[in-house]
């Protein structure tokens, strides 16, 4: 006959994972991230699968966009986002022209915008902040420094408690 192993998982403690700091390291600055929607534009699939892995580790409900079309179709279809990040260069419309384009619906401090791109000059800089963008981060991209920006900028735009 065959017989049945069951293997005893040991409970996860503080101390099983050294080299591993708590993700209160990492703090999520809101009351309830759980209820932030984050939009994803790239149409580099693995950049989208990245961001939102990171994302959805910390309660942030992620939803993408392959285009600069595909984001304004997003919002047309009277779907909402809490934030968008999205890539620089992307094939039709960039970053920044789809940028203009939901800031002529959304100002800054409505929908926090954040750029992503891997050459970061002043003058990529200074295109995206007259774009209308909250920040730009460069790629690769670290946790390290895109977590706390979302936190602050999704903060910067709470509501205060009527």
């Amino acid at each position: 006959g065959t017989t049945e192993h069951k293997i005893a998982t040991p409970q996860p403690s503080a101390q099983a994972q050294p080299n591993n700091p708590p993700s209160k390291s990492l703090p999520c600055l809101h009351s309830n991230p759980q209820s932030k929607v984050i939009l994803i534009v790239d149409d580099d699939t693995i950049n989208r699968i990245v961001l939102s892995g990171i994302l959805q580790l910390h309660n942030y409900q992620v939803e993408e966009a392959i285009s600069g079309q595909a984001a304004l179709d997003y919002f047309a279809q009277g779907r909402h986002a809490d934030m968008v990040i999205m890539d620089v260069m992307m094939p039709g419309m960039n970053g920044y022209e789809l940028c203009q384009k939901l800031r002529t619906q959304y100002p800054v401090t409505q929908l926090p915008i954040i750029f992503l791109s891997a050459n970061l000059t002043d003058e990529d800089l200074n295109k995206a902040y007259l774009a209308g963008a909250n920040n730009f981060l460069t790629k690769p991209i670290s946790k390290y420094a895109l977590l706390p920006q979302v936190a602050n900028l999704l903060t910067l735009t709470e509501k205060p408690p009527a």
